[in-house]
């Protein structure tokens, strides 16, 4: 908006009686002192015509430049709902003749995108500076930034895996994971019984029958600390205590070739041999007897658990394969 000002003079025993302006842009005006708003950036030539009352007339052009108007401003909101996955749409506006003809995203962590509507999603937490250009049709160029926080991103995940072929002894095995410029440095574990665990790897004894829940909590060197639980059902207890730990002799133990195991009073039994991984490594059944004999020449050194029934009761007993 510029205000004119009349500095004209009429001679001596005139006065001025009329001024008729004319902007430069089509429009024109009258009176000594008229304001008039540009629409358009330009320069423009404004003339004013004086008329005095003795009849005398005389003009005036000069030219104003007007840069000030924002023919188009860039805008854009964004949702963080789905976060990391940012969808960021368009707001920005032109004048009334143009409209937009391209908008340029830079989303902040080194990726581009065009047109009036994005999807972008975020690999990392952090703090970025998000900027669309957009150019509209008269050549009008806008840019605005604004700062997207992602803090929605889990770096690292807690997950164990177990094998419970020694109930009640199971061995539970670290399966986490993390980003790939970090590395878990703790581990701990709650067993669910009232007792815990540090390190990757665990073996931990139950002594009663329950299910139990059992949790893994896990931080890694970029700070990301991260759970995860699972249920661990404890059955066997009741079951290897149902027949007396006197009515039977497992020997040798340490054991080389052969394993035999002698039973207070004859029965037939059905057994199978167990490795610490929870790997079945042999099974098999005899008849109705008090001394029993197992070849167990094949395994290799390690320890070992053998289970076996001996007229529906069960019992274990771990042995050392040398």
């Amino acid at each position: 908006t510029i205000v004119f000002a009349n500095n004209s003079t009429a001679g001596s025993g005139a006065q001025i009686v009329s001024w008729n302006w004319d902007f430069g842009d089509g429009s024109t005006g009258s009176g000594p002192s008229p304001s008039h708003e540009y629409t358009v950036n330009g320069t423009y030539t404004v003339c004013l015509v004086i008329v005095t009352s003795d009849g005398c007339t005389s003009d005036y052009c000069t030219t104003v430049e007007i840069n000030c108007i924002q023919q188009c401003e860039a805008l854009f909101q964004y949702t963080s709902g789905l976060c990391p996955t940012i969808v960021f749409a368009d707001n920005s506006g032109t004048g009334s003749t143009s409209q937009i003809v391209s908008w340029s995203w830079d989303f902040g962590d080194g990726t581009t995108g065009t047109g009036p509507a994005q999807t972008h999603e975020y690999t990392a937490n952090g703090i970025y500076t998000v900027c669309l250009t957009i150019v509209a049709s008269d050549g009008c160029t806008d840019q605005y930034c604004s700062t997207v926080e992602i803090e929605c991103i889990q770096q690292c995940e807690a997950l164990f895996q177990y094998t419970s072929g020694l109930c009640p002894t199971i061995v539970f095995a670290d399966n986490s994971g993390t980003g790939s410029t970090s590395q878990i440095v703790s581990w701990s574990w709650d067993f669910g019984d009232g007792t815990t665990g540090t390190g990757p790897a665990q073996t931990h004894e139950y002594t009663a029958n329950g299910i139990y829940t059992v949790c893994l909590t896990i931080v890694a060197s970029d700070g990301c600390t991260d759970q995860y639980c699972s249920t661990v059902e404890i059955e066997c207890i009741n079951g290897l205590g149902e027949t007396d730990p006197q009515a039977f002799t497992l020997y040798p133990n340490p054991v080389a070739d052969y394993l035999t195991i002698d039973l207070l009073q004859s029965g037939s039994i059905n057994y199978r041999i167990i490795g610490v991984n929870g790997v079945e490594y042999g099974h098999g059944n005899f008849m109705s007897s008090t001394s029993h004999t197992i070849d167990v020449r094949k395994l290799k050194q390690g320890i070992y658990l053998i289970e076996f029934e001996v007229n529906g009761q069960r019992n274990s007993e771990r042995f050392i394969k040398m």
